[in-house]
């Protein structure tokens, strides 16, 4: 039996009490619609290409490989992928310190 388990699927990889694990991809110009996750601290971290993140509106962050953007899910993000793109999301719950 492995110990460990390569995941490439492209949604949901993990869901566990604590914690939840997205993996999302796209081409130039495609975005990630305005949305929140309150009560979870949100790690976005991009794979392969660069992503524009806007939070709230009015923050903006372009994210490169080997960049974590870390926020408090309360408040809004929405993106851009300026070029071909994969990106893991792990929402972690704020109430597990």
């Amino acid at each position: 039996m492995a110990i460990g388990m390569v995941k490439d699927q492209i949604g949901l990889v993990k869901k566990c009490d604590n914690c939840m694990v997205v993996m999302k991809e796209g081409v130039a110009g495609d975005e990630i619609k305005k949305h929140n996750h309150p009560g979870s601290d949100v790690f976005f971290i991009v794979l392969i290409g660069e992503v524009k993140v806007t939070l709230n509106d009015e923050e903006h962050h372009t994210v490169v490989p080997g960049q974590i953007l870390c926020f408090d899910g309360a408040n809004h993000i929405s993106a851009e992928m300026l070029k071909d793109s994969k990106v893991c999301v792990v929402l972690a719950d704020q109430n597990e310190k």
